[in-house]
């Protein structure tokens, strides 16, 4: 009798199969109001097609208010006991559909009242086709631009769903994958339809399998369209079939949802593509802008301390070009943080000095793209240093005592490697042999000049002695005081004349203590006096020989800058432009230089460069806070600008980067 009772039932099912063709399964979670307009757009367009509306209510809390009884006449209601996932929902759908398609939707959906029927008359004109998908619009029914991809596959989750994607957004990996240069005016074979709405032959739907219900939410529909590939069937979306889809309002964000993705990313790729190339996919999409951004500026800190070495490492090694990591790291802070959003003076100024090198290719040719080009990108990287830093301050992705306590430790960490190498390798000989200046029996420590060695140890001392202050921590003096100490030995008046006006100016300002700025100055003279003088003149304070050489460069300057007093010779052109004037060039590395800053900028850029630079200092000066980071900053820029007035100081990259850091952790938020 069971028996019997079995095969009658069959024979209904099959009758009520033939009876219905298209079954329509939306998911619900814990949203009443969208799944509405979505089953009343679903009602307009079912008119005339023998349909079924099947609900899986994915809310393991509520069922439907009583409001929504009259919504729920005539549709088959699953309750789930639990989430189950979007998959396996749908499955618990499809196991009631009895349609000879299948309609998968999401409930923030709304569709046009011929979207339905078109995608049936697709199914039945091409026989072949296993699965369509509508062409999505937005609230303001534009086409979205991600309405299909290609297939979903190891390099393209590398490049297209990482942050390589975020730098170079138009990169021909993701715009085959997103189908950029597609017209979808006109039906179009994709590999991946999405997940929020498509139709699918209910045969197609079982012999695949259904969706794999270990995907819980995103990527199951690649998983699905993948599977149903390999069956041999093709996968189209059409033009005439439009739907509006509210994107999210079904899927709230949350930390909890962002980790759902990874888990479902890392899953997909395991799955087809096996463990290895799953883990490389997931570390290039786990690398995100935030943590690009984050990572190369620790580099960037950790790096600092060790200034030249790598140079000179790739120099003893005999490679032929020799490059400054930090620079790099710069370029890629800027780079990975583009399009940046700069002040209309530094705007001004990037554009004064990009003018000023584009003229210069008229007067010296192909000859001033490589040297001045590269130049002028590290500045203008620096110069994105300083914004990004203000921006990732704002984001409380950076915070600013860490940056402030991380100068700190970097300087304290070029003091000791100082000192071990005027310890160890206080004669420098070998070094004038590579081409670098001859500072002999002077500190020199990692940066290879006791000029610029010595302003980085002042900024140094200056930011941990405010700290002091501020912090109320006599650990921050006594690092003050060894950097005070460590400045000595290297011999550099720029940088003592640099620290006396420092010392006096905050002493008239009340920025510093009275009794402190007395014992500095006493201190600091009373060792100068008493230290003993090394061999050579690098020690000899009353040395000539430093003198002519600056007097020279002087001269040698103002006859640039008489040969383009408006525009200069372009950034950085200098080697070049001497050459041009007939004067020698030095052979070692400060060819490039002009030992004046503000004559290197009238030099390179001329006067309409230097007015632009002295209006972008004040705007800058202009929007710092009154705080103890403001005047830390402040400090800063009259160092530097004391001591670039005997060395180029304003454009040395450790320099440029030190300024960029207190600078952008200094400015105010209200003046963004």
């Amino acid at each position: 009798m069971e028996t019997s009772w079995q095969a009658i039932k069959y024979i209904i099912i099959k009758f009520m199969q033939n009876k219905i063709t298209l079954s329509i399964i939306i998911v619900h979670y814990r949203n009443f109001k969208v799944i509405t307009s979505c089953i009343s757009s679903l009602k307009k367009g079912l008119r005339g097609i023998k349909s079924e509306i099947i609900v899986v209510d994915n809310d393991e809390n509520k069922f439907f208010q009583p409001n929504y009884k009259e919504l729920l006449k005539g549709i088959i209601y699953i309750k789930s006991q639990q989430n189950i996932g979007y998959g396996a929902a749908v499955n618990a759908g499809a196991k009631y559909a009895k349609g000879k398609y299948i309609l998968v939707s999401n409930p923030d959906t709304v569709f046009f009242k011929e979207t339905l029927r078109e995608m049936l008359i697709f199914f039945k004109k091409n026989r072949e086709v296993g699965m369509v998908g509508p062409t999505l619009l937005d609230k303001r029914r534009k086409i979205y631009k991600q309405i299909g991809s290609s297939s979903l596959n190891p390099l393209v989750g590398i490049v297209a769903l990482s942050f390589l994607n975020k730098i170079f957004p138009n990169n021909p990996i993701s715009r085959h994958y997103w189908l950029r240069d597609r017209d979808f005016s006109r039906p179009q074979e994709v590999d991946v339809v999405p997940g929020s709405c498509f139709m699918i032959r209910k045969q197609v739907f079982d012999q695949v399998g259904g969706f794999d219900p270990n995907f819980f939410l995103y990527f199951e529909e690649s998983d699905l369209c993948k599977r149903v590939k390999e069956k041999r069937w093709k996968i189209f979306i059409i033009p005439d079939a439009k739907v509006i889809h509210y994107w999210g309002a079904s899927t709230p964000k949350s930390q909890k949802i962002n980790k759902i993705f990874q888990q479902s990313r890392f899953y997909y790729f395991k799955k087809h593509y096996g463990i290895i190339w799953a883990l490389v996919v997931e570390s290039f999409a786990r690398f995100s802008k935030r943590f690009a951004v984050s990572s190369l500026i620790f580099w960037y800190l950790i790096l600092f301390p060790f200034g030249q070495l790598p140079k000179l490492i790739f120099q003893f090694l005999g490679f032929p070009y020799q490059f400054h990591i930090a620079d790099f790291l710069a370029l890629g802070i800027l780079l990975i943080n583009l399009p940046l959003k700069f002040s209309r003076y530094a705007k001004n100024l990037i554009l004064i000095f990009v003018c000023s090198w584009i003229f210069s290719l008229t007067t010296f040719g192909k000859n001033s793209i490589n040297p001045g080009g590269l130049y002028l990108v590290r500045f203008i990287s620096y110069l994105g240093f300083f914004y990004i830093i203000y921006d990732l301050v704002c984001r409380k992705i950076l915070q600013k005592y860490i940056l402030v306590k991380s100068l700190i430790g970097i300087c304290v960490a070029m003091g000791i490697l100082g000192w071990i190498q005027l310890l160890v390798v206080p004669d420098l000989t070998t070094l004038y042999l590579l081409g670098w200046d001859d500072h002999y029996y002077r500190l020199v420590s990692t940066f290879l000049d006791p000029a610029f060695t010595g302003v980085i140890l002042l900024i140094g001392s200056w930011v941990s002695y405010k700290y002091y202050l501020f912090a109320k921590n006599l650990r921050y003096l006594i690092i003050t005081i060894f950097l005070a100490l460590t400045i000595i030995p290297t011999y550099s008046r720029a940088t003592y004349l640099a620290a006396l006006v420092l010392i006096i100016l905050s002493f008239l300002k009340n920025k510093i203590r009275k009794i402190h700025a007395f014992l500095f100055i006493l201190v600091f003279v009373s060792i100068l006096i008493l230290i003993p003088k090394p061999l050579g003149e690098g020690g000899n304070l009353l040395r000539t020989k430093s003198m002519q050489l600056k007097l020279e460069n002087s001269y040698v300057a103002l006859q640039i800058i008489k040969s383009n007093p408006m525009f200069g010779v372009g950034f950085n052109n200098i080697c070049i432009a001497k050459q041009n004037l007939g004067f020698k060039n030095d052979s070692h590395n400060a060819c490039s230089g002009i030992d004046n800053s503000i004559l290197f900028i009238l030099a390179t850029t001329g006067i309409s460069g230097l007015l632009v630079f002295i209006g972008f200092i004040f705007e800058v000066i202009k929007n710092t806070s009154k705080n103890y980071l403001g005047q830390i900053f402040l400090g800063t820029l009259i160092v530097v600008f004391v001591h670039g007035q005997f060395t180029n100081t304003f454009f040395y990259p450790w320099v440029m980067g030190s300024l960029a850091l207190l600078g952008g952790i200094s400015r105010t938020k209200e003046n963004n």
